[in-house]
């Protein structure tokens, strides 16, 4: 595994990537209201809640369920753009759409992109301070 370092070009590439997938500003304001040992739990929260919805609206669209895909899609897109993911929210958004107007093919045919995004999300996110699996240090 590559460690990233200041003025690697991987680590400029990083920061770059996870300043189009997470919103920092939003952070920045979780953050003036909010303990970090609250936002590190808030965000855990999110990336597990994100990954069932995903799970979710997807069966609801092979269930035919255009309703509950619907549902999905804007709970998805509300706690992203809570959090800073903008690009997941908005693609959300686009699939809360088609689910309005019963589009279930629509919304399979882009649910790789979707989990491709949200993958991209929890990877910057977990990035973060506090949010790194713990190491154990017997060895």
């Amino acid at each position: 595994m590559h460690r990233l370092e200041l003025g690697d070009n991987n680590l400029e590439a990083f920061m770059s990537e996870s300043l189009t997938v997470l919103d920092t500003t939003t952070l920045d304001g979780l953050r003036s209201f909010m303990p970090e040992d609250k936002l590190v739990t808030l965000l855990k929260r999110y990336l597990d809640d994100s990954s069932v919805l995903i799970e979710r609206l997807g069966r609801a669209c092979v269930e035919g369920n255009a309703i509950d895909a619907r549902r999905f899609a804007h709970s998805l897109k509300s706690t992203s753009a809570n959090v800073g993911a903008a690009d997941l929210s908005a693609l959300a958004k686009e699939l809360e759409a088609l689910g309005q107007t019963a589009q279930l093919p629509a919304i399979e045919a882009r649910l790789d992109e979707l989990q491709g995004v949200f993958q991209r999300v929890k990877a910057v996110i977990e990035s973060l301070p506090g949010l790194q699996p713990r190491r154990s240090s017997q060895g």
